[in-house]
C-alpha cells in the first residue's frame, strides 16, 4: 500500500451526549460511524473551502467498501444479489434524504421529476 493510500487512525474528543446523537444520526442514515465521521469532515472542509467539491475514485471506493463491510458478518452468508439490493437501498435512501433538503430541487411532477431552480 502506498503511504499517499494509507489509512490511520485519528481521535478527537467531543462531549459523551454529542457522540450519541452522531451515532443516532449515522445508524439513521445506515451508515458506519467512520463512514459518518468523513463525511461530517468533507462537508466541513468544503464548507471552510478547504477541499475539493468531488470526491476521489479513492474516497468512493473507501465508501463503497465501508458500506460492503456494514453488510457483511463472518456468521452469515450474503447473496451477492442481497448485497447489491442492500447497497442500492441504502443509496436510493441517500438520495431520497438529500432531494428533500436540497432547496434548490423541486418536484415538479407535469414536468415527470426533479429541477434544479435557479
Amino acid at each position: 500500500m502506498s503511504s499517499d493510500s494509507e489509512k490511520v487512525n485519528i481521535g478527537f474528543e467531543v462531549p459523551k451526549r454529542e457522540r450519541a446523537q452522531w451515532q443516532d444520526h449515522a445508524d439513521e442514515l445506515n451508515m458506519s460511524y467512520s463512514e459518518y465521521y468523513r463525511s461530517m469532515i468533507r462537508a466541513g472542509q468544503r464548507e471552510f473551502g478547504l477541499a475539493d467539491e468531488t470526491p476521489t475514485d479513492d474516497t468512493q471506493n473507501d465508501d463503497l467498501e465501508a458500506r460492503i463491510r456494514d453488510q457483511l458478518s463472518p456468521d452469515q452468508p450474503v447473496q451477492f444479489d442481497d448485497l447489491v439490493d442492500a447497497i442500492v437501498g441504502d443509496l436510493e435512501d441517500e438520495i431520497e434524504d438529500v432531494l428533500m433538503n436540497l432547496d434548490e430541487a423541486t418536484y415538479r411532477p407535469r414536468s415527470g421529476g426533479y429541477v434544479l431552480e435557479r
